[in-house]
């Protein structure tokens, strides 16, 4: 993510400079690890101290309360982003058993033809749900098995979050239909 930010100003350096017991302050009473939560803690404080002096209409509040505010948002974004379905990948071994009590490797599994059983084949894949959708709509698909939610593939498609919301229950619909038909083939 990258974050615009202009140049501060001598007054605001200074202004800057004088409060900045408040991001030791903020990670202490939220007892964060000052090595590692210092940068996004303090990336926060600096914007506060941007918009304090740019909008007049935060002028009404305490700083300390604008900075807080500011900070605590960039580490909730943090460990929004941290925890993320798409950063949460299980790892797994090649070398370990494919399966609890088995004797077969992760790789022997992979690289031996026909070893996976009739179910497994069956199944559907997300090639097979988009296969003829628009583009559009398997795109928002794709975006939402990677991990993104409703409104970070709006706003990269340009479309509303509502949109996407009633494009998302189409697909749903259309994977319980995919369902019926392949539970009444078998």
């Amino acid at each position: 993510m990258i974050i615009h930010m202009d140049k501060l100003t001598n007054e605001q350096q200074k202004f800057a400079s004088d409060n900045h017991y408040l991001v030791e302050n903020f990670l202490k009473f939220r007892r964060l690890n000052r090595d590692e939560y210092y940068d996004i803690a303090a990336i926060g404080y600096m914007r506060a101290v941007g918009n304090y002096f740019r909008r007049s209409d935060l002028r009404i509040y305490r700083f300390s309360t604008i900075a807080n505010y500011s900070m605590k948002s960039d580490l909730y974004n943090y460990y929004r982003k941290l925890y993320r379905q798409k950063r949460k990948a299980e790892i797994v071994s090649l070398d370990g058993p494919a399966y609890d009590g088995d004797n077969l490797t992760m790789a022997e599994v992979i690289a031996a033809p026909g070893v996976f059983t009739d179910d497994v084949e069956t199944e559907m894949t997300l090639d097979d749900i988009v296969s003829d959708m628009p583009d559009k709509c398997a795109k928002i698909l794709r975006m939402r098995y990677d991990g993104y939610n409703n409104r970070e593939i709006a706003k990269s498609q340009g479309i509303s979050v509502k949109d996407i919301d009633v494009i998302i229950k189409q697909i749903q619909d259309k994977i319980n239909g995919m369902r019926l038909v392949q539970t009444v083939n078998q």
